[in-house]
């Protein structure tokens, strides 16, 4: 599922500028593109040229979108969701296992087998699906469905994977192991959103820090901002790919448990962690799980920590976030 975090951005801060404008330094390379449906930002500030290195990367992220993406019908994961039945790449391979080990954790709060209800829901047209689709798609439904055997994956009863809710994180675990075995030091990606920092900023000697922009229509600026080293930062939320018909909001986040958008309490929610992959999978279904559940998820996950906004705009952290500056909310 495609993270709502273009309107409520994470964006990283340097000095008090939130970053998003291009500006040169000379210890600074950046290199932006566009894979996965959304754009790809490399930034390295190493002392140095990096521009081969930086162009190395990018071609590796149009790699992995050839295979992973969701939105390109010639890439392996659509051919896989068409036949039913492949050999796949180790990549494609390594993100399905994860995601069905995510879809077991999270109890279906996250569930790689959504596209079904995914592809039904048409967010530019505003169309609500009929309930006989909705209830069409849900027997399509389940990880039970999904059969790895080496590298060969099967796909039964109709079953279909949609990966868009991991490869942005994915792919920014990836490049940023090619960066360090380039030696470079000090980076970040940011893939629409999903942030993986290394090292540290110019600026900011404790790493690099976070905004996190308020994720309601009526806010300006962010809700408040955190320092992260060598971890991901990636917010999920409601006010991205939506639409209101007859009064009612649908936006894109999609609860497999009716086929319906997530009625949770949650306008988003943003996971830090190590792991880009699980963060990005995590954010999606905490914000299903809603504040409760999601909270306990994230205390007893230690390898997670979580900022929750909810609708009622109350701001809520978990026992491991020490440094967030809030900027106002409750």
């Amino acid at each position: 599922m495609k993270k709502a975090v273009l309107w409520v951005i994470i964006t990283i801060v340097f000095a008090g500028i939130i970053w998003g404008t291009f500006f040169k330094t000379p210890d600074k390379y950046e290199k932006i593109g566009y894979a996965l449906d959304t754009q790809i930002r490399i930034v390295i500030f190493d002392k140095g040229n990096h521009r081969e290195v930086a162009e190395k990367a990018y071609n590796k992220i149009l790699y992995l979108d050839r295979l992973l993406s969701n939105f390109n019908k010639d890439s392996e994961t659509c051919k896989l969701n068409e036949l039913k039945e492949l050999t796949v790449s180790d990549e494609l391979k390594s993100i399905l296992k994860l995601g069905l080990d995510i879809t077991e954790k999270t109890e279906g709060a996250y569930d790689l087998t959504v596209y079904p209800l995914t592809s039904i829901w048409d967010y530019k047209k505003e169309k609500v699906p009929a309930e006989s689709e909705i209830a069409d798609a849900l027997l399509k439904i389940g990880i039970e469905n999904v059969v790895i055997d080496g590298n060969k994956v099967i796909l039964k009863n109709g079953c279909s994977v949609d990966v868009s809710s991991i490869a942005k994180g994915y792919i920014a675990d990836y490049i940023i192991d090619f960066l360090k075995k380039e030696g470079i030091k000090n980076a970040f990606i940011d893939a629409g959103g999903n942030i993986k920092t290394m090292g540290r900023s110019p600026k900011n000697k404790e790493g690099f820090t976070i905004g996190i922009k308020a994720p309601f229509k009526e806010a300006y600026g962010i809700s408040g901002s955190l320092t992260v080293k060598d971890k991901s930062v990636v917010t999920s939320g409601i006010y991205e790919r939506n639409f209101t018909k007859d009064g009612k909001l649908y936006h894109h986040i999609i609860d497999t448990a009716t086929g319906y958008p997530s009625e949770s309490d949650l306008l988003s929610a943003t996971v830090i962690c190590e792991n880009s992959a699980m963060a990005d999978a995590c954010a999606t279904a905490i914000v299903v799980m809603g504040s409760e559940r999601g909270m306990e998820f994230i205390e007893n996950n230690p390898q997670l920590e979580g900022i929750l906004i909810t609708k009622e705009k109350k701001v809520l952290t978990s026992s491991g976030v020490k440094d967030f500056k809030n900027n106002g909310e409750n």
